[in-house]
């Protein structure tokens, strides 16, 4: 009807179908083909990129650089204080979002294809949107330092119970940890997808790339002074294995582990858990709740 970009209305629908009944359906279709996309988005981006650009003109390409990045940390930080927060909380916050998105690729390549940018404009513009994506990182540890401490007096730091490991760290799992921590457990993760651990280990919480059915693994996760181990694992004979094996070399520790189907349940439970949470169980449980009085 607008004759927009499909791009944009791509957008539009994930914005609509970010928060509601639905959302938790979608992330279950779209997950297996997440890694996917991502490792095509980056291999295209590392295609498309000329050095040469950078070599021929890098007085321009840095002051290009400097300049968006200040221009959009202005925006954010101006925006930000107008919610409310502090300067040095909005100044924080904005350089985290100084950098051009993703969806910034999609308008360098309209305006050039539609002749608003030169192919020399386009090569500029995309060199720059690349290197602001690959600072990222620093940008916002640099933002976080910015951050204003808040000046209410500090509580001390309850002691925490002990502590936790979470092996999966899906939406089972970011669940499981979120009551762990609030329990007062020190939670360790463990995942063999770096993508899913990122957040995590940039908010200071201690994350292992690996499969837990080895133990090097598991000893980085500091498995010998653990007192929960917590398994979200999508596949059941996965489960065993990795229960089997803490078994093996740690006879005390409380094991908590998810199930997918009711009949592995037992199988789980003779590999050495504690405590078995069956999905198909749960799914049982709340048809009996809802069907109750009909």
């Amino acid at each position: 009807l607008f004759e927009l970009p499909a791009a944009i209305g791509g957008l539009t629908a994930g914005l609509v179908l970010s928060d509601n009944r639905l959302s938790h359906q979608i992330d279950a279709i779209i997950l297996p083909f997440r890694e996917i996309f991502s490792s095509v988005f980056f291999v295209s981006l590392g295609l498309l990129l000329d050095p040469s650009v950078f070599i021929k003109e890098p007085l321009l390409i840095m002051a290009g650089l400097v300049g968006i990045l200040f221009l959009k940390t202005f925006a954010a930080t101006m925006s930000l204080k107008i919610t409310g927060l502090e300067w040095k909380s909005a100044m924080g916050m904005g350089l985290g979002l100084s950098q051009l998105g993703e969806f910034s690729f999609l308008l360098i390549s309209s305006a050039m294809l539609t002749g608003a940018l030169v192919y020399e404009d386009y090569n500029r513009m995309l060199f720059i949107a690349i290197v602001s994506l690959i600072i990222t990182p620093q940008l916002i540890k640099w933002g976080i330092s910015f951050i204003e401490k808040d000046k209410a007096p500090v509580s001390p730091t309850p002691t925490k119970k002990g502590l936790a490991i979470v092996v999966g760290v899906g939406l089972v799992g970011r669940q499981a940890k979120q009551q762990l921590e609030g329990l007062n457990y020190e939670v360790n993760l463990i995942d063999q997808n770096f993508i899913n651990l990122h957040d995590f280990s940039s908010k200071g919480i201690q994350t292992v790339i690996g499969d837990a059915r080895e133990y090097d693994v598991l000893s980085r996760a500091n498995i010998q002074h653990c007192d929960i181990l917590t398994i979200c694992v999508t596949e059941d004979a996965v489960s065993e294995d990795i229960i089997r094996n803490v078994r093996g070399f740690n006879r005390d520790i409380m094991v908590v582990s998810y199930c997918r189907y009711i009949e592995n349940i037992e199988k789980i439970k003779l590999a050495g858990a504690n405590k078995v949470i069956s999905k198909e169980l749960e799914v049982e449980n709340d048809f009996k709740v809802a069907f109750d009085g009909i």
